[in-house]
């Protein structure tokens, strides 16, 4: 039996990334689970091994935090791991993908933001996969970074992080540029039959022209930043940060991303207004891809202690999701 077309969606958060994950998922023949980073998150310890423990690697597998809300049954996923032909760390992750799924699907997927950060690792350890890289306009991402509780809210930060996810994504995109569909969100809201008809065809699968918002009802808990999606289309949110920025916010973004951004097409809006220096902003922006890949150097049972011990406790979703998955397996 052939494997699947596996793909990877890429692209900063709030950007498309869930929005297209929704649509793609109502395709007979695509699948992608709910969000979990396991992949990076177990990458450093297994990638280079050559026959892998199942049971270990599965015992490691559930202290990702978000697989752990896939609610998948353990002795199951283990026997599969256990009785494929080869226990390398490309064929367990490609496994545990389908884990939430009894569809035969043609094409599997992984949607995670973070995994933007290792996209040259991806492409190393599934150097035949595709890439589908969303991106949208910096200000219009950092408009809706500050109307959520991700992370600081801070237009420097937050415009030099954009930056640096998509440069990482851009990096494989100039050295394979035919295993990576780059689509903008704005083109994805405006036209979505055309853009999917594209992603189709990057895919090898059947254009359907009647996908619909539908949220991906693998996931158990949907939280208030993505309840949005189950709407229609909305095409608002592409000039909605003209209004909602400042003109001062407006100029630190464009400062920050503005150069990187026109590549894409993004124009600057001004010319005139000189953006403020915010050392704070500066620091914590590029900091963020560098420490984000160092941590994930760190061996994994340190990381799993201060996952829990320091980010889980003080990370609202987590919460929020953890006690939805308890209600619904309460009795």
């Amino acid at each position: 039996m052939p494997q699947p077309q596996l793909f990877f969606i890429l692209g900063r958060e709030r950007s498309g990334t869930t929005l297209l994950c929704n649509l793609l998922n109502n395709h007979p023949e695509v699948f992608i689970p709910p969000e979990s980073a396991f992949i990076s998150f177990l990458a450093d310890k297994y990638a280079d091994q050559k026959n892998i423990s199942a049971k270990a690697f599965v015992n490691d597998l559930y202290k990702e935090p978000y697989f752990a809300l896939w609610q998948v049954d353990k002795k199951e996923l283990l026997n599969k791991l256990e009785n494929t032909s080869r226990a390398d760390f490309t064929s367990f992750c490609k496994i545990v993908l389908q884990a939430k799924t009894n569809k035969n699907p043609a094409c599997n997927g992984d949607k995670n933001p973070t995994h933007s950060v290792f996209a040259w690792q991806l492409q190393k350890i599934f150097p035949e996969a595709k890439f589908i890289w969303l991106i949208r306009d910096y200000r219009a991402q950092v408009n809706s970074m500050l109307k959520v509780n991700f992370e600081q809210k801070n237009c420097t930060s937050l415009s030099i992080r954009w930056k640096s996810y998509n440069q990482e994504i851009y990096k494989i995109y100039k050295n394979n540029p035919e295993n990576v569909c780059l689509i903008r969100y704005e083109d994805l809201v405006t036209e979505p039959s055309k853009k999917l008809k594209e992603i189709s065809a990057f895919l090898g699968i059947e254009f359907l022209d009647d996908l619909t918002i539908n949220h991906n009802r693998q996931q158990q808990f949907i939280p208030e930043h993505h309840k949005s999606l189950q709407k229609r289309l909305n095409t608002s949110a592409i000039s909605s940060w003209k209004e909602d920025l400042s003109k001062e916010e407006i100029a630190i973004c464009e400062r920050y991303a503005g150069k990187f951004g026109k590549k894409f097409g993004y124009q600057k809006s001004l010319q005139k207004i000189k953006a403020p220096t915010d050392f704070k902003g500066l620091v914590l922006g590029l900091a963020y891809v560098p420490f984000i890949k160092v941590f994930q150097k760190i061996p994994l049972r340190f990381r799993v202690k201060i996952i829990r011990k320091f980010i889980m406790p003080n990370f609202k979703f987590w919460q929020e999701s953890k006690k939805s998955i308890q209600e619904k397996t309460s009795y």
